[in-house]
């Protein structure tokens, strides 16, 4: 979830107006199904499939010029990012401006001022050094229990006494849009799986699978008695028969399906990418409060366009159940 929330972060920070297509423009794009499932010739086929893998690339050629982009832009607001963490880190810990300024050159410390400078943060934190964090450990759980509600009381009592500050309105702000922005995640994760989860349960159907094993035993016999005549004609004419009738049943049972799962997916696609943009625009949501950092509210479109290119990759896929055709008679 770490990754997942600094690639976002990365992404928000882009700023760049881009020239490229809006993923519905894209969409647009995107080839018909024909009309005709399994009787399309090899070359209508290979037109189809050539279209898709073209609007393809240029999806992904769009999605990783933003990705750079999105990363330059990342690596120009470092020192911005930086400054923000340890602003908030000063807030968090009451650090002062000397203390903030040796952990800017925290790699000139000696190893007994960056122990000074973890004790005075744990002091400040939960008010025990960290020798007392270590004794804890040891304590019974009557102990813990015990220092655990002290702490708590004395937490509300600093509560009840000083107004929250920016820093904790911050925090909070964060935690909010943090909340909602798993919770997109979630929605958009679920669909995702459950629609590949279709593909798969497709692809492994065992009927499916029966008849490919008839298809591969017929050709079997069929191949073991070409090349001398000893009067099998009409068994391999047979034999033929059956396979191709075999064929052109697996092609209209499973096209017909994989067909329908691509009409719900291309619609989800569609339905999801406000969902999207709301994952990014929270991602710029919190590097601005924690770092101050203008970003902008739609974000990039890169998970938009992630998933366009997802959809692609099983759109070319479309006629992978067809395995007769006419012309190769």
């Amino acid at each position: 979830m770490r990754k997942l929330v600094l690639f976002l972060l990365i992404l928000a920070g882009t700023y760049t107006t881009y020239s490229q297509l809006t993923p519905e423009a894209y969409i647009r794009k995107i080839p018909a199904l024909p009309t005709d499932t399994c009787n399309t010739s090899k070359i209508g086929i290979q037109n189809f499939t050539n279209q898709v893998n073209s609007l393809n690339e240029q999806v992904q050629s769009d999605a990783r010029l933003r990705t750079k982009q999105a990363k330059a832009n990342a690596q120009t607001n470092e020192a911005a990012m930086k400054e923000g963490a340890m602003k908030q880190m000063s807030q968090q810990y009451g650090m002062s401006e000397e203390d903030m300024n040796k952990m800017r050159n925290a790699k000139n410390l000696t190893p007994a001022e960056k122990q000074a400078m973890a004790n005075k943060m744990m002091m400040q934190q939960t008010n025990i050094s960290m020798d007392e964090a270590k004794n804890l450990k040891k304590t019974s759980e009557e102990g813990k229990k015990a220092w655990a509600e002290g702490y708590a009381n004395e937490a509300m009592a600093t509560s009840q006494t000083n107004p929250k500050t920016d820093g904790g309105n911050s925090a909070m702000n964060i935690s909010t849009l943090m909340e909602e922005q798993n919770t997109l995640n979630l929605k958009v994760t679920s669909w995702e799986q459950a629609i590949d989860a279709r593909y798969q349960q497709l692809d492994n159907d065992p009927s499916g699978k029966a008849m490919l094993d008839k298809i591969s035993k017929w050709k079997s016999e069929w191949t073991a008695m070409a090349g001398v005549d000893y009067g099998q004609g009409s068994k391999m004419d047979s034999l033929a028969s059956m396979i191709r009738n075999e064929q052109i049943d697996y092609c209209r049972k499973f096209t017909s399906q994989y067909w329908i799962i691509l009409k719900e997916h291309i619609a989800n696609v569609n339905n999801s990418l406000p969902e999207y943009r709301r994952i990014e625009a929270i991602s710029g949501e919190i590097l601005e409060i924690q770092n101050n950092v203008t970003s902008p509210d739609a974000g990039s479109d890169i998970m938009c366009l992630e998933s366009v290119i997802r959809y692609l990759d099983r759109l070319r896929q479309a006629y992978k159940y067809k395995l007769y055709y006419s012309e190769d008679q």
